[in-house]
């Protein structure tokens, strides 16, 4: 339901008004205020998706009722009404911000539709200010999940390993990991800890020499800042048990993990299409925040030993390892703000005693 307000001095015009528009949806609520004080003590106290202003009234004119209701309500669009010899004032307040004006006497297919285009935008206006917000608090809470997994791999959130693989379950299927197991999850990092090296099994360099095209693609989308790369890596690790051999054992979960998300997101696209985009937006910004911080924490060769019997030849050697880590600190000045990815950065002081707690 929209709620429209009326403010005009001329009774016989506001019940033409009121009459055209509600006519037009009965799902308008219409109310009316006889004069400018009248209009700013209504606008004061209730919210309104569209406010009707003459220019012209007693009282407190309808310029000055702009200036005011644009003070205490921002957001909500207001349409001037002008009389004869008053189109110079009518165009003014449009630098004030009213969103149009009508002419009296008013026609009908003008108002109608300047009254539809003000409640398309202050509609529009309310999802935006929602919409970023909520992105960004959506696509934090994704980043803090894929640090939270990192830390219940090492251990250091619960006394108990058993509850650090439950949490860490939980949480891949908020930053969208779950399509493996944790125990998949843990192997691999400690190999990394151990062996100074990242011990993956997809060869990406020897796959983008094989398929230029795709090489060429990649680097075209990563120029637009689309993390094409990490989504190329996402996508084999949502069909990991198709994909690798070693993990075919583990088909029957990722087949019923990929229905349950699938179904999951189809559904949210259908219901509710802006929040769908804005899911894909958060999950890019996770993917952008993580591959930025961990791509400056290592110049570590990769092996593409993950399932072979190859040992890296930096196996134990602390020092390689603290001359090949570095800590990609957020801010030296304010502490608080490295917490916004649990105190990642300090990644020389976690490779040095990776049971440490983040906090």
């Amino acid at each position: 339901m929209s709620k429209i307000l009326i403010v005009e001095d001329e009774a016989a015009i506001r019940r033409v008004l009121k009459k055209i528009i509600s006519e037009e949806n009965d799902t308008y609520q219409v109310e009316e205020a006889e004069d400018g004080l009248e209009g700013i003590e209504l606008i004061k106290n209730n919210d309104y998706d569209l406010v009707l202003c003459d220019i012209k009234m007693p009282k407190m004119d309808g310029v000055e009722v702009l200036e005011k209701a644009k003070k205490i309500k921002p957001e909500t669009p207001i349409v001037m009404i002008s009389g004869h010899g008053e189109l110079d004032t009518a165009v003014n307040t449009m630098r004030l911000g009213a969103f149009d004006y009508i002419s009296k006497p008013p026609d009908l297919n003008r108002l109608l539709n300047t009254v539809r285009n003000a409640l398309d935008r202050k509609v529009l206006v309310v999802e935006w200010a929602g919409f970023i917000p909520g992105v960004l608090l959506l696509g934090h809470g994704m980043i803090i999940a894929a640090y939270m997994i990192h830390e219940c791999a090492h251990n250091t959130v619960f006394t108990v390993n058993r509850h650090n693989n439950q949490l860490a379950g939980w949480l891949g299927w908020i930053c969208g990991s779950c399509y493996g197991t944790v125990e998949d999850i843990r192997t691999k990092h400690f190999r990394h800890h151990v062996e100074n090296d990242d011990v993956v099994w997809f060869d990406y360099e020897g796959f983008f020499k094989k398929h230029p095209l795709v090489y060429r693609i990649t680097i075209f989308l990563e120029w637009c800042f689309i993390p094409a790369h990490c989504i190329l890596m996402h996508t084999i690790m949502v069909f990991s048990a198709f994909i690798i051999p070693q993990r075919r054992n583990q088909l029957p979960r990722n087949v019923g993990v990929i229905l349950v998300r699938f179904t999951l997101l189809a559904a949210l696209a259908w219901a509710a299409p802006v929040a769908f985009v804005g899911y894909l937006i958060a999950y890019m910004l996770m993917i952008i925040v993580l591959r930025f911080v961990d791509g400056l924490e290592h110049d570590y060769p990769y092996r593409t030993n993950l399932y072979t019997d190859e040992v890296s030849e930096h196996k134990g050697d602390l020092a390689w390892e603290q001359e090949h880590t570095f800590s990609p600190i957020l801010s030296w000045r304010y502490e608080w703000v490295n917490w916004l990815i649990l105190n990642f950065g300090y990644h020389n002081a976690h490779h040095a005693k990776p049971t440490t707690p983040w906090f």
